[in-house]
C-alpha cells in the first residue's frame, strides 16, 4: 500500500474481510467518528473486535494518544466520539476507551495512562484476540503479526480424556499471563506446526514456549 510515495507492507490476515478491512483503514482516518448511539453500536456489531474512544474533547492530549494508538494498529476498528449520549449508551464515561469483542468477557475498559499512545497499543493487543487461542490458518497472521511475541503453544487431542483437565490448566495460565504472552492450542489438525517443532502424535500433550523478538533469531522451550 503506498501513501504518498510511502510503502506499507500488508502484514494483516488472508480472508476477504481482513483484506477490506486492512485497505480501509489505510485508506482513511485511524479512527471512525460516532455521531449517535446508532452509528456507535452498527460499528460495535460490524467487527470482531472494536476499541472506542470517548472524549470530551477531540483535541485533548488523551484523544491525540488515541488516535496515535489507532493509527498503529491495521487490524482492530478504532471509533472516536465526543457525543455524550453515545457514552451513556454505551455506560462510559469522559475520557475512557472501552474494546468490545465477541468472544471471552465481550468487553474491557482500559484503565491504564490515556496519554500513552503505548500503553493503549499494548492494551488493545493483549484483549483483541481470545484469551486462548484455537490455532488456524486464519489465525495465523495475527498470532505471529502481532505485537505480542512470546507465544505458548500447548499441543494436544481435543479428543483425548486429558483434554478437559489440560484446557483449564491453559486457560488459568492465560489468565495470569494475559497480555504478557499468547496461549495457543495446536490440534491433531495442525501436524504442520507440531512438525516444525519436532513433536509427534507420540509426545502429547506438550507444550513449547517461544520468543520471537523483532530481527532476532527465534528461541524455543
Amino acid at each position: 500500500f503506498f501513501r504518498n510515495g510511502k510503502a506499507s507492507e500488508y502484514g494483516g490476515g488472508r480472508t476477504k474481510k481482513d483484506i477490506v478491512q486492512w485497505v480501509n483503514k489505510k485508506s482513511g482516518p485511524a479512527a471512525k467518528t460516532l455521531d449517535s448511539a446508532d452509528a456507535a453500536a452498527a460499528f460495535v456489531d460490524a467487527s470482531e473486535v472494536a476499541v472506542i474512544g470517548f472524549f470530551e474533547d477531540a483535541s485533548s492530549a488523551e484523544a491525540k494518544a488515541f488516535l496515535a494508538a489507532a493509527g498503529a494498529n491495521d487490524d482492530v476498528a478504532f471509533g472516536i466520539t465526543t457525543d455524550a449520549d453515545v457514552a451513556a449508551a454505551n455506560d462510559a464515561s469522559f475520557p475512557a476507551v472501552e474494546l468490545f469483542k465477541k468472544f471471552d468477557e465481550g468487553r474491557a475498559s482500559f484503565s491504564g495512562d490515556l496519554t500513552s499512545s503505548d500503553d493503549l497499543e499494548a492494551f488493545v493487543a493483549g484483549n483483541s484476540l481470545p484469551l486462548v487461542i484455537p490455532f488456524s490458518q486464519e489465525m495465523a497472521p495475527k498470532i505471529f503479526g502481532g505485537k505480542i511475541k512470546t507465544h505458548l503453544l500447548v499441543m494436544g487431542d481435543n479428543d483425548a480424556e486429558y483434554f478437559a483437565e489440560l484446557s483449564e490448566s491453559v486457560t488459568a495460565v492465560a489468565k495470569a499471563n494475559k497480555g504478557k504472552i499468547l496461549v495457543i492450542t495446536v490440534g491433531l489438525d495442525s501436524q504442520r506446526v507440531m512438525g516444525y517443532f519436532g513433536v509427534t502424535e507420540d509426545d502429547l500433550p506438550t507444550a513449547v514456549l517461544v520468543n520471537m523478538p523483532e530481527g532476532g533469531q527465534m528461541k524455543k522451550f
